[in-house]
């Protein structure tokens, strides 16, 4: 099967986001980005990419995984465009992706849903819908409460619902849980 990037992919938590699947191999990852380069590689192994749906970005190899940068938009606290995903790999296998709302990148910040419902810029209560959260002061993420429902992490205005219950998604990451890996394991990937 041929897999395809897609800046509007649905979220599937614990499983998939932007075409990407938790568990793929590094080299595949790697590989499906520079489809989509636009260019050449910089000294540092940066390099511009397009896919479908996706505005252009900078893909920005980092230890353990990259980061993909919206080129129009830079932040006003450093020299480098605003970060809108990242991925991180441990043990040649990819492991989470994040996408994160960033106020220069609002226009070109991740479009897949989760449950084709829940996105940046939702509200966070929405979540509510379809499970039950908790909201970790010190992580200052929301986490599922039932097990059924691991594998993400969203957030909002780093508070609680009950003290902003108007708050919108600002961050969505899925994660690999035991689940996925043993199955990619005995898949032979």
């Amino acid at each position: 099967m041929k897999l395809n990037l897609d800046w509007a992919a649905p979220v599937v938590p614990g499983r998939t986001m932007m075409g990407l699947g938790l568990g793929m191999g590094e080299n595949e990852v790697w590989s499906l980005l520079e489809e989509g380069r636009v260019g050449s590689k910089d000294g540092d192994g940066k390099f511009q990419v397009k896919f479908t749906n996706s505005p252009l970005l900078l893909v920005e190899p980092a230890i353990g995984g990259a980061v993909l940068r919206d080129v129009n938009s830079n932040n006003p606290n450093t020299h480098e465009f605003d970060e809108v995903f990242s991925m991180g790999f441990k043990d040649g296998l990819l492991m989470h992706l994040v996408a994160s709302l960033t106020y220069g990148a609002s226009l070109c910040h991740y479009k897949g849903k989760m449950w084709n419902d829940i996105e940046l810029g939702s509200p966070v209560a929405l979540i509510l819908k379809y499970c039950e959260v908790e909201f970790d002061s010190g992580d200052e993420l929301f986490y599922p409460v039932n097990a059924e429902f691991f594998g993400f992490s969203i957030g909002g205005a780093s508070s609680s619902l009950e003290e902003d219950p108007s708050q919108t998604v600002s961050y969505m990451r899925i994660y690999a849980i035991g689940d996925l890996m043993q199955e990619t394991k005995s898949d032979g990937c």
